[in-house]
């Protein structure tokens, strides 16, 4: 039924995704390269060649993938988890030191020296006046 240049289009698909099969690890695969091969073996399937054998193969190969794809998610939300961990140890280590120094200075505000007196009313009085004034 079908024309001889179809056919030989058909013949040139087949071997065309064969040769793409043959020559593609599992972990090199993407899902673009399946949704090719699957779509390559449905028209074949459709022109009427008798490619259930591939189909079957590619569902294993599909199943497989799938397998890599949940390793990958896993190993990715490991390395994110270790990154997040860290970053929180890093902030809960500067926030210590933040709270030892706020400590510090609300220590040294509530002995009200001499020095700390005169500097809190200087601020107090000054705190929204520009710079310059009292310059001249």
């Amino acid at each position: 039924m079908l024309s001889t240049r179809v056919k030989n289009y058909c013949i040139v698909m087949l071997r065309g995704t064969m040769h793409s099969m043959c020559n593609t690890r599992i972990i090199d695969i993407s899902s673009n390269l399946l949704l090719n091969w699957w779509n390559n073996l449905k028209t074949l399937k459709f022109a009427g060649f008798k490619v259930q054998l591939a189909f079957d193969h590619l569902d294993k190969v599909v199943r497989a993938y799938f397998g890599l794809q949940v390793d990958k998610s896993e190993d990715e939300l490991d390395t994110k988890i270790k990154s997040l961990s860290a970053a929180f140890e890093q902030l809960t280590g500067e926030m210590k030191a933040l709270k030892e120094t706020r400590e510090c200075v609300a220590l040294a505000k509530a002995s009200k020296s001499d020095i700390i007196k005169d500097c809190l009313t200087e601020a107090a009085t000054k705190k929204w006046w520009p710079a310059v004034t009292g310059l001249l």
